[in-house]
């Protein structure tokens, strides 16, 4: 072929191909793009549903609880301005009605739960005298009996209205000036009604389906009948709260917007296409373009959903307010045109006002912002708010107006002065159980000693006197350190299966002399409680200090009132297998202002008079229940009294142990070789004496490595280590595990005065371990026991 024929067929082929690779290639990459298109068209529109969705939620609780507060100011003016006179509640609640629509009725219950008035009357004739103890919906007296327990509003859950149709209803208790319960206003919803009311406006219902229903699967609204999967595509579910329970809410866009979307997309991928040769870096300019507008779409979105309920406001340079959010408004509990124009301060407490106006001070200069924390009446009294305030400057640099975003801190205020306060109790038991601990040894010497010198005196002599009286003052010192290792959560615990019940009634037998007859004592024992693990006698010492505490808070005739309950986990506590045994302590005193409630546990606080009281008992009550595991609750009020509230764990399955034997008073001696390790040498020497005396051969070491060397030479002579917990070196656990790696079957005594955290983690439950200060017969006994008998 001629080559010039060859070169024009090739520039033929080549003009065929490359048109048509490049139409591929259009092809393709329009493609791709439509799909990014139509992804990032379902992005937008699954963003847009999840915000209706929440706008949705905000509108419907704001719509009830403004109807709801209907109920709380009817209930009100009931107590006050028209108590017995229904005809002015059936007028007023008329009134209400019409100026807020979605409300089926307001009712007046009586006393005895009968509906004596219903508003308005024609189409709720039907619940016109009903008893609604009769109610066929358990949820209604439920919901009734709640309110009269708390006090306050209580809701049922969907129900079927006894006008006719679904939905709900809420119960506001009214009393007399005496406590006496005289009904409860009742504003009952019809879900239907007040759910179109409320959506609209807005044209929601327009362009969107809708679903809501109870967490147990009850509808109590849908838009229509039946609706296939396909026609809740792009659906969002979020949780509503109906006064005080949650709700699921369920949106999805109605048929007709799906289908534009798809019509609009659809026709954009063919323009693209048609113009795919030409515009094609146009459209990728447009599409990295659709793609931030997306993502500050989406931003602004998530900015209104998460801080929707932080209040905003903005305020002039004279701090009067020009704005104020929905949320702030719902706070305060006031109306808009209550605020605007009036300025904040007088709603900041008078002891946070001078620091809110130094810090806004930060405002005229760079940064031109502050962060400031203070206490403002809400409509639920004071709260903690949390501002960050920026200024808003004109084009000269002046500052024009401020805008401050804030937000309830008030439960977070109270978890740190908990901390703070907890913390406190801390330091100062480690400081108590040290002292405590050192004292111990000091204590241990002294009545080992007295108890050794009173042996050779005469019973009616005046050296038998002082020495008991010293003995006498050394007991007294011991009690005081016991209570020192209970704050400080270092005594030693024998711990026992336990039930409560027998535990507080053989205490109350030694109590009741004791509180004196013009106090009466209530034991009020719950049947089938469960069992706790737990030392007796320190347990017998909490119901003690509780008791005498509340006999002191109580002036004249008065009662004390101690029950037991199985309970859950109580407040800032975690749950726990097998649950927690609850011990209450309730007394008719005086009670306690708040100031004083803070510092009730602190060891020396006391509010007796005098020397009446070492302010210990409370503070011993505290470390007894932490080394247990436990927790601890205080109510109390000025001439109403005081609760206290102990809780210990429980332990299921298991049996109360039984009382152990009686001890016996004068344990024997022996002939066995005993290896002695203590550090004080005080302590050390008593012991050596007191075990001599009765025949035993004794080794003495003054700390562990010494005892351990001691025992490594003469291993075969010694038949029981009676070893100081803490020494020097180290300790005795760590004695004993050396000593057992050279002969397993040495028996072993450990002494401590406290019992840390190295013992009861590293030696178990089942050690033999003697407690200082101890007396000689019950060392004396510990060790034969140790030593089989």
């Amino acid at each position: 072929m001629n080559p010039k024929a060859l070169a024009f067929n090739r520039r033929k082929v080549s003009i065929w191909w490359i048109p048509a690779l490049a139409a591929v290639a259009g092809c393709f990459i329009t493609f791709l793009l439509s799909r990014e298109i139509e992804r990032l068209d379902e992005e937008q529109f699954a963003l847009q549903v999840r915000a209706t969705t929440e706008q949705v939620r905000y509108r419907l609780e704001a719509f009830v609880d403004d109807r709801v507060a209907l109920a709380e100011r009817l209930g009100r003016e009931w107590e006050t301005a028209f108590a017995g006179r229904p005809g002015e509640f059936r007028r007023e609640a008329l009134r209400d009605i019409e100026l807020f629509p979605g409300v089926q009725a307001l009712n007046w219950i009586d006393a005895d739960w009968v509906i004596r008035v219903v508003v308005p009357e024609e189409p709720n004739r039907a619940a016109l005298g009903r008893d609604l103890h009769q109610h066929p919906s358990p949820g209604v007296t439920e919901a009734v009996s709640r309110a009269v327990e708390t006090g306050t509003i209580s809701r049922s859950p969907v129900i079927d209205l006894l006008q006719g149709g679904v939905g709900f209803a809420t119960y506001r208790p009214v009393r007399a000036k005496d406590g006496r319960l005289l009904g409860f206003v009742n504003c009952v919803f019809r879900v239907d009604t007040f759910v179109d009311s409320c959506l609209r406006e807005g044209g929601f219902l327009d362009s969107f389906r809708f679903e809501l229903g109870d967490p147990k699967g009850r509808m109590a609204y849908r838009t229509e009948s039946e609706l296939s999967v396909r026609e809740w595509r792009y659906e969002f579910v979020t949780r509503v709260w109906i006064v005080d329970r949650p709700w699921m809410l369920r949106v999805a866009p109605r048929a007709g917007r799906l289908g534009g979307d798809r019509i609009l997309a659809h026709g954009g991928r063919v323009a693209i296409g048609w113009a795919i040769a030409v515009l094609i870096a146009v459209l990728v300019h447009l599409l990295l373009r659709r793609k931030d507008l997306l993502e500050e779409s989406e931003a602004k979105y998530r900015l209104l959903v998460e801080n929707q309920s932080d209040m905003i406001v903005k305020v002039d340079t004279k701090g009067r307010f020009l704005f104020v959010s929905p949320s702030y408004l719902r706070i305060f509990g006031k109306a808009e045109g209550e605020l605007l124009g009036r300025e904040f301060l007088p709603l900041v407490h008078d002891d946070d006002r001078e620091a809110t106006e130094r810090a806004m001070e930060k405002l005229y200069r760079a940064p031109w912002s502050c962060y400031l924390e203070q206490r403002a009446m809400t409509k639920d009294g004071w709260r903690w708010l949390a501002w960050a305030d920026t200024a808003v400057r004109d084009a000269s640099g002046e500052v024009t107006a401020i805008v401050g975003v804030g937000r309830d801190i008030t439960e977070r205020k109270r978890l740190e002065d908990r901390l703070l306060q907890s913390q406190r109790m801390e330091a100062v038991g480690h400081l108590a159980g040290g002292i405590a601990h050192d004292f111990n040894n000091i204590l241990q010497a002294v009545l080992g000693h007295l108890e050794i010198a009173s042996d050779g005196v005469e019973g009616e002599s005046r050296a038998a006197r002082h020495l008991q009286l010293a003995r006498s003052s050394a007991d007294r010192a011991a009690g005081l350190t016991r209570q020192l290792l209970a704050f400080g959560r270092r005594q030693v615990l024998e711990l026992r299966h336990l039930d409560l019940n027998l535990v507080t009634r053989d205490t109350l037998k030694i109590l009741r002399p004791v509180i004196g007859e013009e106090i009466r004592v209530d034991f009020r024992p719950s049947t089938d409680l469960a069992t706790v693990k737990a030392d007796p006698q320190q347990v017998s010492q909490i119901i003690m200090n509780l008791c005498v505490n509340a006999r002191d808070a109580i002036s004249g005739d008065g009662a004390i009132v101690i029950s037991t309950a199985n309970a859950g986990p109580p407040e800032d506590e975690e749950p726990r297998a097998g649950g927690f045994v609850r011990l209450r302590v309730s007394d008719s005193g005086a009670g306690m202002e708040p100031e004083v409630l803070e510092r009730i546990f602190e060891p020396f606080f006391t509010m007796k008079e005098g020397s009446y009281g070492t302010g210990l008992g409370l503070a011993t009550v505290y470390g007894i229940v932490k080394q247990h595991d436990g927790a601890i609750h205080v109510e109390s009020e000025v001439g109403k009294g005081t609760r206290f509230d102990v809780y210990l764990g429980a332990v299921e399955g298991v049996a109360p142990d039984e009382q152990p034997p009686a001890v016996a008073e004068e344990p024997p001696g022996g002939t066995e070789s005993i290896l002695v390790a203590e550090d004080d040498p005080d302590v050390r020497d008593l012991v050596e004496e007191i075990l001599t005396e009765v025949g035993y051969a004794v080794i003495t070491s003054c700390d562990g490595p010494e005892a351990v060397r001691l025992f490594e030479a003469r291993a075969e002579e010694v038949d029981l280590a009676l070893l100081d917990v803490v020494m020097p070196g180290f300790g005795g656990s760590e004695v004993a595990d050396r000593i057992r790696e050279i002969r397993p079957d040495v028996a072993v005594l450990f002494v401590s005065g406290y019992s840390p955290e190295e013992v009861r983690g590293r030696l178990g439950d089942d050690i033999a371990l003697l407690r200082k200060p101890y007396e000689r017969s019950e060392l004396l006994f510990r060790i034969r026991e140790t030593l089989g008998g």
